[in-house]
């Protein structure tokens, strides 16, 4: 599996245009940089485009400023469906997003909708911005690319805010962390702070209070994983160690499902034990296969 870094520029006016099926576009994307890394987070390709702007052809003096770009470079630009097929056979079919901040992705998927692209091939995706910030400073802030490129002893020898720029050196600050713990490390029901498109198929989500360690609710019939639909037992489960305080299960009944149980300590004499069950679906398969091609297959009880 491949990680492949994006960054996006791009531009708008108000008021926002409209398309016929009501879907209002709130930026439209101008250029088009990312950064492939493998396993070993090794740069082993990049990609660069700018976009021809359909509907917000007039590029705000800001933007210039900002990013060098003009309307004279979007002049020789591709369009748009041009790009994302180019864009989408470089990705490859076995990829997870890193970006830079929430914003980028749903910015793509906006952008894709408005102009009647699929979205089906978007992966699930992180926010490296808060895999940075976990691992480093822990303050909950929204450091810059540039802090963390000076945090990592980064030489800025290129303009930031260039798309392809700002993508190869997102990559070189991912490649001074643990991407992998990051990831899995994770808690994927709060919020969107690592940058899904939203939490996907959460059919049902349960907290107790009355287990002190992840074995002792697993092996409880609170952990038992059950279907959402019917509330029988799976079948066919198999439990995967993720760390000392997140299990997850897989298995089937009315549709393939995953339970993702953690716990852990919210005062001296109280855990928190939260079990969560999902329908596996295109955009969460990826997830759940990363934690399980890192995890240790594991027996349960119960």
């Amino acid at each position: 599996m491949n990680y492949v870094v994006l960054d996006m520029e791009w531009n708008d006016t108000a008021p926002k245009e409209v398309n016929d099926s009501g879907i209002k576009l709130v930026h439209e994307i101008i250029q088009v940089g990312a950064a492939k890394m493998d396993e070993k987070h090794r740069i082993i390709d990049t990609f660069s485009a700018y976009i021809k702007p359909r509907v917000y052809k007039h590029i705000r003096d800001d933007v210039t400023m900002l990013t060098g770009i003009t309307e004279e470079m979007l002049s020789s630009g591709n369009d748009i469906k041009k790009v994302m097929e180019a864009f989408r056979l470089w990705c490859g079919d076995d990829f997870i997003f890193l970006t830079w901040g929430p914003d980028d992705i749903p910015v793509l998927q906006n952008n894709l909708e408005f102009f009647g692209i699929s979205c089906d091939w978007i992966p699930f995706y992180f926010n490296a911005q808060a895999l940075f910030n976990v691992q480093t400073e822990n303050k909950g802030r929204a450091y810059s690319l540039e802090y963390a490129m000076e945090h990592c002893n980064i030489d800025n020898n290129s303009r930031l805010h260039d798309a392809l720029n700002d993508a190869v050196y997102t990559a070189r600050v991912c490649a001074g962390f643990d991407i992998e713990d990051g990831i899995v490390s994770s808690d994927e029901y709060e919020g969107t702070e690592f940058g899904r498109i939203e939490i996907p198929n959460n059919e049902k989500r349960e907290i107790s209070f009355a287990f002190s360690s992840i074995e002792e609710a697993a092996e409880s019939r609170f952990g038992s994983p059950r279907c959402p639909e019917c509330g029988r037992v799976l079948r066919d489960v198999i439990w995967y160690r993720v760390n000392e305080k997140k299990l997850i299960a897989d298995g089937y009944c009315c549709g393939d499902y995953a339970v993702v149980l953690t716990n852990r300590r919210v005062s001296e004499k109280t855990f928190e034990t939260v079990k969560s069950t999902y329908a596996i679906d295109r955009i969460n398969e990826a997830y759940f296969d990363f934690l399980e091609e890192r995890a240790e297959e594991t027996e349960i009880w119960q």
